[in-house]
């Protein structure tokens, strides 16, 4: 459904989302220019249950119907709906995803459920050898290499 949707919206959408991509990432580049790295959330919440994003059987069942449809308002509006869902809880973490810019996500707090609470480490344009190094001194004071969450599935 998310293809179709792409299909029938993207074309028309891509050179402003390309214009937009572009000015996003100037202004992450100026940003990042100013420092050796900056800290944000990986995550808004916690981490998710595997499957937990995964459409629930009306979701699909409106994707289904929407992909059938020549209805563009409604395409929209379930494209908004499972972006929404998606992003909602991803932090920072499509910032540098979209701008390209180097960034890492450490495990350094586990909460109570033994999951691991990143925290975003972004680096200006070739700064990975900076973030790599900052990764081994957090490593070093907080060791992680031997933490392995608990697996927890989504119910269906």
């Amino acid at each position: 459904a998310r293809a179709h949707v792409g299909r029938k919206l993207g074309e028309r959408g891509l050179p402003g989302a390309l214009e937009e991509q572009r000015r996003i990432t100037e202004r992450l580049t100026d940003l990042l220019s100013r420092y050796d790295v900056i800290l944000c959330a990986t995550l808004a919440a916690a981490p998710i249950k595997i499957g937990e994003m995964h459409p629930t059987q009306a979701e699909r069942m409106q994707m289904r119907a929407v992909s059938a449809m020549p209805l563009e308002p409604l395409m929209k509006k379930l494209l908004a709906e499972a972006s929404n869902k998606a992003f909602a809880w991803a932090g920072c973490t499509e910032l540098f995803n979209l701008s390209g810019q180097p960034a890492m996500s450490i495990p350094l707090y586990w909460n109570a459920r033994g999951l691991p609470v990143g925290v975003q480490f972004a680096a200006r344009d070739g700064g990975e050898a900076t973030l790599l190094r900052l990764a081994a001194q957090l490593e070093a004071a907080r060791p992680w290499f031997d933490k392995r969450p608990p697996l927890i599935k989504a119910r269906s």
